[in-house]
């Protein structure tokens, strides 16, 4: 699945299956008239990966990295940390603190194995999501779907939406009771 797949099933969904057999397309073949609405897409599609991110099936990385004095600067990582999950020295857990996006390890210095969740990369259409298993194409559209129309101004139809959107996230095994999604501003 690619991001170009997620924003031209969005774009069904929202009813615009003229703007959907536009982002099948390659970005140097698509018209003029629909580059503002696909950008808008794309933006809406990487908000919603990030909120899905950060509120209900977080992205998870496993790395091996030595502290320098006793801090492990979160730039050295791989991908952006949102939280540490665990700090562990040949599978025995380590106390550790965050502090100024850095990873404090009180008198520590040898080799960690540190596991954190982090935040996706903003994408472009040719990009593959960082979500998967669970969190499906189908997931994806609705929700990048709710944030389009919300952004147009649909009210109801992101009400609408949001509703499916929603089931598909409890149908994918969110565990929890549903997060409220952010507020957001279009203008």
């Amino acid at each position: 699945m690619r991001v170009r797949d997620v924003i031209s099933a969005a774009a069904d969904l929202a009813g615009r299956g003229d703007l959907a057999a536009e982002a099948e397309k390659p970005s140097s073949e698509q018209s003029e008239e629909y580059k503002e609405e696909l950008t808008l897409l794309l933006r809406c599609f990487n908000l919603v990966e990030s909120d899905l991110s950060s509120d209900c099936f977080p992205l998870h990385a496993v790395e091996r990295l030595r502290p320098e004095n006793e801090r492990i600067v979160f730039s050295r990582f791989s991908h952006v940390p949102i939280f540490i999950r665990s700090v562990k020295e040949r599978g025995r857990s380590l106390p550790f603190r965050e502090e100024y996006a850095a990873l404090i390890l009180p008198e520590h210095t040898g080799e960690v194995e540190v596991t954190y969740a982090f935040a996706p990369t903003v994408k472009t259409a040719e990009d593959t999501p960082e979500q998967g298993g669970r969190v499906t194409l189908r997931v994806l559209a609705l929700g990048t779907a709710t944030e389009f129309e919300l952004a147009r101004g649909h009210v109801t139809e992101a009400e609408a939406l949001e509703r499916r959107f929603r089931a598909a996230i409890a149908a994918a095994g969110y565990p929890h009771r549903m997060p409220q999604l952010r507020a957001r501003r279009w203008t």
